[in-house]
């Protein structure tokens, strides 16, 4: 398998497992104030982020399983879709409130992510 490839499997992974290991830290820590107020629509963005983190996971392990296999593209495709999705919209919440640590978590997330989807898809 191609050093590209690899960069953007363990890209997939780590991003992955980083979202879905902050949104365990935010809940655990009570650091939702829309999970405290009882929103409804929070669940349905957490729920959303961690889908995109179960595929982001399961992309990169297909990726390096069976890195020439058509499914492991499609899935790799999905994942950083939503990723990108997410990443142009999470920070939003962020910028509201000023947070510039948060900011810059997701601004360093694009740098990993640019390079792992035109490794992955080049």
């Amino acid at each position: 398998m191609s050093g590209g490839l690899w960069y953007s499997a363990i890209a997939s992974i780590v991003i992955g497992a980083g979202i879905a290991g902050l949104w365990v830290m935010l809940l655990v820590s009570r650091s939702v104030p829309e999970v405290e107020e009882g929103s409804a629509e929070i669940w349905f963005h957490i729920a959303a982020e961690m889908l995109t983190a179960a595929a982001l996971v399961v992309a990169g392990i297909a990726t390096i399983a069976q890195p020439e296999a058509r499914w492991a593209g499609l899935v790799s495709a999905a994942a950083f879709s939503a990723l990108v999705y997410t990443l142009v919209q999470s920070p939003g919440y962020y910028v509201e409130r000023r947070d510039r640590a948060m900011v810059a978590m997701f601004a360093g997330f694009w740098l990993v992510t640019i390079p792992a989807v035109v490794l992955r898809f080049a």
